[in-house]
């Protein structure tokens, strides 16, 4: 099997020391490896591997990495293997590839697979959990304080958790009003967020959509209205951590494979880790069984 390995030399967890192995292990099994520059130079090598017949992507770094890649090989025979080295490790963890470099490495070894579902916004593909307001100025927050303070890189995901509060304590949040396609209606909804995931949690602390699950046909959707008061804004958020949220009356979740969103105004939408150029309107739809992902095998 043809193999290469994408590396992230910016993730959070790649360090000389696990290039190092890295690179020794594929090198002995022949694999080639990349260093991509750019997410869209990652995404242009992924799609030229997916284009072999029998090749597989291992990836080392974080989710926007593994982002990067899906979106050259979507809809492929290409397989692809984590080796977790980003901020969350979202998709990581939800399939139980574990931080640890040996233990992923015996993953991809054992070289088991499952067909996964991924996402779609209008071209664009993700694979974890994404959505509109609170996520996004989140995302956006944490990529400004990462570029100005460096040393930031070392918080990990509890970067996440003060960008929530910074945005929820500085008294001038404003909610996105969003028209929302449900059950065929339109609702308009002040939203404090939305999201649309194939798992449970975003940001690693973020327990959006309980009981989501990356291969069953359908994504899972939690609307959070915005309560009028930050009080309420922050209990919601602590309980949205551990996923006991969805039994206040300000939350709505349902399943679905198509949904329709149209803001008053252009909003960022943020999936991965990554966010996309603001927009007005969103198609998001389900891609069934998209993405061919090397995963733990069960234990009996």
């Amino acid at each position: 099997m043809y193999t290469a390995v994408i590396i992230n030399p910016n993730a959070r967890g790649v360090t000389k020391k696990i290039l190092l192995i890295i690179k020794r292990y594929f090198a002995n099994n022949g694999s080639v490896i990349f260093i991509p520059r750019t997410a869209k130079e990652a995404t242009r090598i992924a799609a030229k591997v997916a284009a072999r017949h029998g090749s597989r992507i291992i990836v080392v770094g974080g989710d926007g990495t593994i982002n990067a890649v899906v979106n050259g090989i979507a809809r492929s025979s290409a397989q692809l293997g984590i080796i977790p080295a980003g901020t969350a490790n979202d998709l990581a963890l939800a399939v139980g590839i574990s931080g640890n470099i040996r233990q992923a490495l015996d993953i991809i070894q054992q070289g088991k697979t499952r067909a996964i579902d991924l996402i779609k916004v209008g071209r664009w593909h993700y694979a974890t959990g994404g959505g509109i307001g609170l996520p996004a100025r989140v995302a956006l927050f944490a990529n400004l304080v990462r570029k100005t303070f460096p040393l930031s890189k070392k918080t990990g995901s509890l970067i996440y958790l003060l960008g929530v509060l910074y945005h929820l304590l500085k008294g001038s949040y404003r909610p996105d009003l969003v028209e929302i396609s449900k059950n065929g209606r339109y609702e308009k909804k002040e939203v404090l967020f939305l999201t649309i995931s194939n798992q449970p949690k975003i940001g690693k602390r973020f327990c959006t959509t309980p009981g989501a699950r990356n291969d069953d046909r359908v994504y899972d959707i939690c609307l959070t209205e915005n309560p009028k008061n930050w009080i309420r804004r922050i209990w919601i958020i602590l309980k949205t951590i551990r996923g006991r949220h969805t039994g206040e009356k300000w939350v709505s979740q349902w399943r679905g494979n198509t949904l329709r969103l149209v803001s008053d105004k252009p909003v960022t939408f943020m999936a991965d880790g990554e966010l996309r150029p603001p927009a007005q309107k969103f198609l998001i739809k389900l891609v069934p069984s998209a993405l061919q992902l090397i995963v733990p095998e069960e234990k009996n």
